[in-house]
């Protein structure tokens, strides 16, 4: 068996056992409304039911005021933030033909992650996205909602 087969067997086997779902979204379309300056965004959804993903990792970052970075002037304020990373690896037929973009995003855990690096491994047929954790943006998720409705008859009407 070669090295490619047996990565490529050992890829399928962790999805079929530790896979799980999760939301694609990519817009496709910007509309801005001049009279209020609001832009409507639509967006695309795919939902896939086996993506690999990767331990989280936790990093602690400091964010320096803007007039520091610019200036090179005293220090006036920042603070620490804990950045989210996860890596997500998915099937090119999962993707149904569209391929991942940096500022995508998706929904995993009931959170939304924006897509900040995307690698592209063909011979494995699949997509190893890096994905950044955002805290406090709407979701923008769409919702498959059924009706149903039931008509019942109880007379016979005649002319």
């Amino acid at each position: 068996m070669t090295k490619l087969a047996f990565v490529s067997r050992t890829v399928a086997h962790l999805r079929t056992r530790y896979g799980v779902r999760m939301d694609y979204y990519w817009p496709t379309t910007n509309a801005l409304n001049l009279a209020t300056g609001q832009i409507s965004r639509t967006y695309n959804l795919i939902q896939i039911n086996k993506v690999l993903i990767l331990p989280t990792k936790l990093l602690r970052d400091f964010q320096y005021d803007i007039a520091f970075l610019a200036a090179n002037k005293n220090f006036t304020f920042g603070g620490f933030f804990d950045k989210d990373n996860v890596v997500v690896a998915v099937m090119y037929k999962d993707m149904r033909g569209h391929k991942p973009e940096v500022e995508d995003h998706i929904i995993y855990l009931g959170k939304k992650w924006l897509v900040k690096n995307v690698q592209e491994y063909a011979d494995l047929q699949c997509y190893i996205m890096e994905v950044l954790a955002t805290s406090g943006e709407p979701f923008n998720q769409i919702y498959n909602v059924m009706a149903e409705s039931t008509l019942n008859f109880t007379q016979i009407g005649s002319l």
